[in-house]
């Protein structure tokens, strides 16, 4: 027997006592990591200690990542006051008492933003940045983040590269000699494999734009914050409709707008994006639940179902005829502590109407149990468990949990159309900063490259907008024509 199912850490983390009795509660996070979200949304929909600022800035997610980088602890925020680093600026410049005046207002207007924030002037400056709210879900989305694009390589190459110290600005000179030692922190040194990467070509872009950054110190002090940003969102966009094909070939494309461009209805943009992406996302929750139920399941001592669909695809046909026998037994297994213990051990399990029988009769099966019997019966658990949260009481974390990605996009990448509802926007100094991405070190490439390289990065334009993008290219002087007829068209770097 090859397969077994880990029955006893099962129990434990789905059956909770409570005064007495077995109560069932679904956990995530526990065996099989996947998104770094929780069912509590106050913090991205309310007011009060909003994440909003920082999941729109995004200078304190990506100052963790550089912290987690150079394994440094965060320093004590009383020695960053502005007052306590001008003090220090003063006191070490040995600056005359006339004189101070002068040099804390030039200080304040070269060093720090209207609240007292250190400006990004240099590299060593994200290691003193911190959230704006912080607070435990930031720092696990920083970890999620660091986790699925780094490795070792690149940690070591980011390394080496930010650690180059040169700044020409005295006061600029000033300020860094006067700030606090950042501690090393050995047991800051994070694993890179504490969440499942399902998205791999999008994390191989990333660190190719990011090796790019770092050659120009310049464009990566500027720019760092926002290419965090922008694939942390392409990641989350890929694995929800990723996810929602199981094992069936993934080609989808969600397109793009530009912030400035009208919109229309018949436009693909429109049909294709924004109402796809969001409605492919509401059920992010089931999934979440479903890999760590089957987590449970080992072969030969390790859990078998590690990776996306097409990885697990790969592995279920590399068994043989009795393997895949035998893992199917499992799997049914495992749906029957799912049903049974939930429905014994948990307070309304299902709203009046529905039960298990009624998911039975109400199945529709993805796959068929005579061909694939594991893509059937895995399809089938995940099916149970999204009725299950659509039918009962728990629809509500099942609508929290997501709108840490709905959310999110809509505070930065999503535009009121109107009476056409919402779209997936693009701004003009995103789609610039991609674009120089795009072009990486060449000088200039051809503009029909341009839109292959586009998709590479997750976006995808519609002919019209692709119109518009050209009108920008020629409005900034970006768009170089080998002919007369323009039939060769380059985009040149942008400086």
């Amino acid at each position: 027997m090859d397969f077994e199912i880990k029955t006893k850490e099962l129990e434990n983390n789905y059956l909770k006592d409570r005064k007495g009795k077995k109560e069932f509660r679904h956990t995530t996070n526990k065996n099989f990591k996947l998104l770094p979200f929780v069912t509590n949304d106050s913090k991205i929909r309310g007011e009060k200690n909003s994440v909003k600022k920082d999941l729109t800035a995004f200078q304190g997610i990506a100052s963790e990542c550089y912290r987690m980088i150079h394994n440094q602890e965060k320093p004590d925020k009383k020695l960053l006051y502005k007052e306590e680093i001008i003090d220090k600026v003063l006191t070490k410049s040995q600056v005359k008492a006339e004189d101070k005046p002068q040099i804390e207002t030039i200080l304040n207007k070269v060093a720090f933003d209207t609240q007292g924030n250190l400006f990004i002037f240099d590299e060593r400056i994200f290691s003193y940045i911190n959230f704006q709210k912080p607070t435990g879900i930031l720092e696990n989305i920083s970890l999620f983040f660091y986790t699925i694009f780094f490795d070792e390589k690149l940690k070591s190459k980011a390394s080496k590269k930010t650690s180059q110290k040169s700044v020409s600005n005295i006061y600029y000179q000033l300020i860094l000699s006067s700030l606090p030692e950042v501690k090393s922190n050995k047991n800051n040194h994070k694993g890179f494999d504490i969440y499942q990467n399902f998205v791999p070509e999008i994390t191989e872009m990333f660190r190719q734009d990011l090796a790019f950054m770092l050659e120009d110190k310049s464009f990566f002090i500027a720019y760092f914050p926002l290419l965090i940003k922008y694939y942390y969102f392409n990641y989350l966009k890929q694995l929800t409709l990723s996810l929602n094909h199981f094992f069936d070939d993934f080609n989808q494309s969600i397109f793009f707008t530009l912030e400035w461009e009208t919109l229309s209805k018949s436009r693909i943009s429109h049909q294709n994006g924004w109402s796809l992406f969001e409605s492919k996302a509401r059920n992010i929750f089931s999934f979440v639940n479903f890999f760590e139920l089957i987590s449970y399941i080992e072969y030969k001592g390790e859990s078998f179902f590690k990776g996306n669909f097409q990885q697990i695809k790969v592995k279920i046909e590399a068994l043989d005829s009795a393997e895949q026998t035998e893992l199917t037994q499992k799997l049914e297994e495992i749906t029957q502590f799912y049903q049974q213990k939930m429905e014994a051990h948990m307070d309304k399990p299902f709203r009046p109407g529905s039960s298990w029988a009624d998911f039975e009769q109400t199945y529709q099966p993805r796959y068929s149990l005579a061909d694939a019997p594991v893509h059937h019966h895995l399809h089938k658990l995940w099916t149970a468990i999204d009725y299950q949260f659509i039918h009962s009481e728990r629809d509500s974390p099942y609508s929290r949990y997501q709108a840490w990605i709905t959310e999110f996009c809509k505070l930065n990448f999503v535009r009121n159309r109107g009476r056409l509802g919402q779209s997936l926007s693009l701004d003009q100094h995103t789609l610039l900063f991609i674009t120089k991405l795009c072009l990486g070190k060449h000088p200039k490439i051809r503009l029909k490259n341009l839109w292959v390289e586009y998709n590479k990065r997750g976006l995808f334009f519609d002919p019209s907008s692709q119109k518009e993008i050209v009108k920008l290219f020629e409005k900034i002087n970006l768009l170089e024509k080998k002919s007369d007829s323009g039939d060769a068209q380059y985009v040149k770097t942008i400086q």
